[in-house]
């Protein structure tokens, strides 16, 4: 591993004046006869197959007729359902899971029979009627067994005498007809002998969880309303005794050095006497008199934990407790009973503002300890959703008032949402225009990283019969964007916990242990040292742990540069849920909001982060920029980046910290913004008239991806610079499956520009901007791109 490199910049900075979906061809097929006279015996050995299995499995369900249609150039959804409806036939789904290219359609006769498409089909070879349909079909065809089979089944076949779990898809018909095929899929398994231990409908699947032998597999591969099997993700199962692990059979280490940096932990206090936080725990406070900073609620001991340490269930099974980081607890909640139920929540006092609260907290922590760098918070006010809002709430600009005086770094917490249309809206209500699923305050604090949840990698064995969310996918809890004025919120993801799809499961949530590790405040009470818990609450401090490592790996380096190295690491999972898994990369950004608005740019990844390594480098710089001023950095590939098959990915990250005003029409009083060219000598780029530059970058949301439409070539980043220019935290990428047109002679060159909104002409924004380059295959890009930009050293 190697340290990131410098980004080299062109000429200083240059000042400038102030101054005023097309639809696919469709060529005629030459021998239309032929062609459909194939698939009508193609379609009538479907239609006989289907009368065979109504004949075979009549005393479960009437058996659907299924088929995929194969194209050979592309339509649209709207199209081709109006076409197949005059068939009497109902378009299901895009392509079945091994078909990479979604080539394929899946349909459904609906009556039974495929006569009216026979018919239109025929008169298509003798008459060149329907020709706008029949001229994009490859061919019709019974979808194989072998197509259903999903990857980890693929690479782990049922063994002769194994008994396995197994998930099993069905093809998202319409409910009523798929409550029949459900039960009777569910009759067949359980009179071959096997067992469904769980099952879930939602608006976008259907799925059952199968406990089979390989003959039963055999025969559910058969059926066409079978759409995939495959073994249930396997999220590395932890038992509970994992949870009481004993103090003596694990290393702690020692506490960190004077000068490592610190997380202060906005919460509910701390039990400072947890034998896993006596090494790191450095100080705790109360903001109340009538109380010390002892948690009386269990919360902030499990976030501080969390931030303490990072992964728990990674320490757990390395046995290693080593604080790489200092924290500092301030308590801003105590513990309250309910009147009427007697449970303890944690509130805030009345009597104070909050704000001054977390003022007070910043100001005696900062001035006590001078290693501060990040604050974490984990609570928010559930009745202020951020929805439609243009103007900033109070306290999330408080907080971006606070982290700029301070030059602190804060990590806040989406929020949950425990009025969940889950599981039968899942994930589709995370997308909604509906209040009760966005953000809370102050998470849309703009200076904050604000963290959303998602599904950890394990769950207790207790589970394994349950259905879940796969790992990556939203917590079902979790709340989405977008924030202040359509920026993206939250801009990570972190794991979280999990639910079961079915809360009617005889397994209780408390037995099945869907969290994720945390430290147990009751652990003299229950003799286990650990937990498990689920929320948004634990998703934050990871990230707050991470930012803090940063800051004790690099500890000269603006926040700016912190957030944007470990904001340049993020990648949103591939695994994700139908309705959220097209590629952002290369997607209108009104296809791609709604997974900007759950994920925003990924899961952080600390070791990419951290160090560049031989494939994967990061470039970087840090500088300051007056309004109206144009910055121009380059660097070059190598030729293996461009000739080398592979995945290869470039990115850009850019942030900055603008002085920001409630009061103000425009919240933040700078906006800054980049672009990247290619194939064009640096001069050109840099020659440019102020009108030009700054024209050029108003708005790029109405163009066609066409990267050599302009005067320049550019590198089109995703998501476009519309969406991604309304943060201070920005980020694009673009990702290249084939060698993409880059001339390897002429160096790629950084635009980075600023804006005034309302500060006065000579105010200077500081900034960080990160360049990532990473291709799949182990190819040293480190040294090749090293070569080219360190600087060189006159020799006299």
């Amino acid at each position: 591993m190697a340290e990131h490199l410098r980004l080299p910049l062109y000429g200083g900075e240059r000042t400038l004046a102030k101054g005023g979906g097309r639809g696919f061809p469709r060529p005629d097929r030459e021998e239309k006869g032929d062609f459909a006279e194939v698939q009508v015996y193609n379609l009538n050995q479907i239609q006989n197959e289907h009368q065979r299995r109504k004949t075979t499995f009549s005393e479960y369900f009437d058996p659907n007729l299924i088929f995929r249609i194969k194209l050979q150039s592309e339509v649209s959804e709207k199209e081709l359902s109006t076409f197949l409806e005059r068939c009497d036939i109902q378009y299901i789904s895009p392509s079945p899971a091994k078909d990479s290219s979604l080539s394929y359609r899946v349909s459904l006769a609906e009556k039974g029979d495929l006569q009216k498409l026979t018919e239109k089909l025929t008169k298509y070879g003798q008459e060149s009627r329907y020709k706008n349909f029949f001229n994009i079909v490859e061919s019709f065809e019974r979808i194989p067994p072998e197509d259903k089979i999903g990857e980890k089944l693929a690479e782990r076949p049922l063994e002769d005498n194994e008994i396995a779990y197994l998930d099993v898809e069905l093809w998202r018909m319409e409910t009523s007809r798929l409550r029949k095929v459900l039960t009777g899929i569910e009759d067949f398994i359980s009179k071959k002998g096997g067992e469904v231990t769980d099952r879930i409908i939602t608006q976008s699947f259907c799925l059952m969880r199968v406990k089979i032998d390989k003959a039963i597999l055999n025969e559910l591969l058969s059926f066409p309303e079978v759409s995939r099997v495959d073994r249930p993700p396997r999220p590395a199962y932890f038992r509970p005794s994992e949870l009481r692990i004993s103090l003596d059979k694990v290393d702690t280490g020692s506490r960190p050095d004077p000068g490592d940096p610190a997380i202060i932990i906005l919460d509910s206090g701390i039990l400072r006497g947890h034998p896993l936080l006596e090494n790191g725990v450095r100080d705790a406070i109360s903001l109340f008199s009538e109380h010390d900073g002892t948690d009386d609620v269990g919360h902030g001991t499990k976030v501080a934990g969390i931030a303490l340490y990072g992964d728990i269930k990674e320490c757990v099974d390395e046995r290693i407790f080593h604080p790489h980081v200092w924290i500092l607890s301030a308590k801003v909640m105590y513990a309250k009973k309910d009147p009427d139920t007697g449970v303890i929540y944690a509130d805030y006092d009345e009597r104070t503002l909050l704000e001054n609260q977390i003022s007070q907290a910043i100001q005696l922590l900062t001035e006590r300890y001078d290693n501060v760098r990040v604050v974490n918070i984990s609570f928010g006010n559930d009745a202020f959703c951020i929805f439609r809002e243009k103007r900033q709430s109070l306290l999330a600009s408080f907080i971006d008032e606070l982290a700029h005086k301070h030059n602190l770094i804060f990590v806040i917490a989406a929020g949950n949402n425990d009025e969940l249309d889950f599981p039968d809206k899942y994930p589709h209500y995370l997308c909604e225009d509906d209040e009760k699923c966005k953000i809370v305050d102050p998470a849309s604090s703009v200076y904050a990283l604000t963290v959303g949840s998602i599904a950890q990698e394990y769950v207790s064995h207790e589970a394994e019969g349950i259905l879940f969310p796969h790992q990556g996918y939203p917590s079902p809890f979790t709340r989405a964007g977008p924030g202040l004025n359509g920026m993206i919120k939250p801009e990570l993801v972190e794991a979280g916990g999990m639910s079961p799809y079915n809360v009617q499961t005889p397994y209780r949530m408390e037995t099945a242990q869907t969290g994720v590790f945390v430290l147990n405040p009751k652990w003299i009470k229950d003799s286990g040292l650990l937990t498990t818990d689920c929320g948004t609450s634990f998703s934050a401090p990871k990230v707050a742990n991470y930012l803090a490592r940063l800051c004790k790996r690099y500890p000269g380096y603006t926040s700016n540069t912190i957030k944007a190295l470990l904001l340049a690491s993020a990648r949103i999972p591939d695994d994700r849920p139908k309705s959220l898994d097209i590629n952002v990369h290369g997607a209108s950004t009104k296809e791609a909001e709604p997974i900007y608005n759950v994920y925003g740019f990924g899961q952080p990844n600390l070791a990419y982060a951290g160090d560049s390594d031989f494939n994967n480098v990061l470039l970087f710089a840090e500088n300051t920029i007056k309004v109206r001023g144009v910055h121009y950095y380059y660097f070059y590939l190598p030729d293996t980046f461009i000739n080398t098959e592979g995945e290869r990915e470039i990115s850009v990250t850019l942030v900055y910290n603008p002085p920001v005003r409630r009061t103000r029409m425009e919240y933040m009083g700078t906006q800054m913004e980049f672009t990247l060219y290619r194939n064009t000598d640096i001069q050109i780029i840099a020659d440019r008239s102020s009108e030009t530059v700054f024209s050029e970058s108003e708005n790029d949301e109405e163009l066609e991806d066409n990267e050599d439409s302009g005067e320049i070539p550019k590198i089109e980043l995703y998501p476009k610079k519309t969406l991604r220019s309304k943060s201070i935290h920005q980020k694009g990428t673009r990702i290249y499956k084939r060698a993409p047109n880059i001339n390897v002679t002429k160096p790629l060159v950084l635009e980075v520009l600023c804006r005034s909104k309302w500060v006065d002409d000579e105010f200077k924004q500081d900034y960080s901007v990160v360049v990532t380059l990473r291709h799949s295959v182990r190819i040293d890009l480190y040294n090749r791109i090293r070569e080219r930009v360190a600087p060189r050293v006159r020799i006299h």
